[in-house]
């Protein structure tokens, strides 16, 4: 997995074009990875929840959601979702 180009950021962490040139077909090969920072390790535990929950959302007015990663030693979450070029955000630039 590859970290591109920086699309946006907020208040808990910023989301990055990423590039997956893995095997499973399951995995588009552009997405959104979020990247959030985590001040208390508490939190962690929290977002491990909300991975969780992302798991079991599927509606075409959601996001699709691929997978988390979380990284206790840097004390970061990384969230993969799927990569939307034409939203909101893209429109204000």
């Amino acid at each position: 997995m590859q970290r591109g180009e920086l699309l946006g950021e907020g208040t808990f962490g910023k989301v990055y074009e990423g590039l997956y040139n893995g095997t499973n077909s399951r995995l588009p090969h552009n997405l959104a990875i979020k990247v959030v920072q985590v001040k208390e390790k508490k939190f962690l535990k929290r977002l491990y929840h909300e991975c969780e929950l992302l798991k079991t959302l599927d509606h075409p007015n959601i996001v699709k959601y691929f997978g988390c990663v979380i990284n206790d030693e840097k004390s970061e979450a990384s969230i993969f979702m799927e990569l939307m070029p034409h939203s909101l955000v893209s429109s204000y630039r």
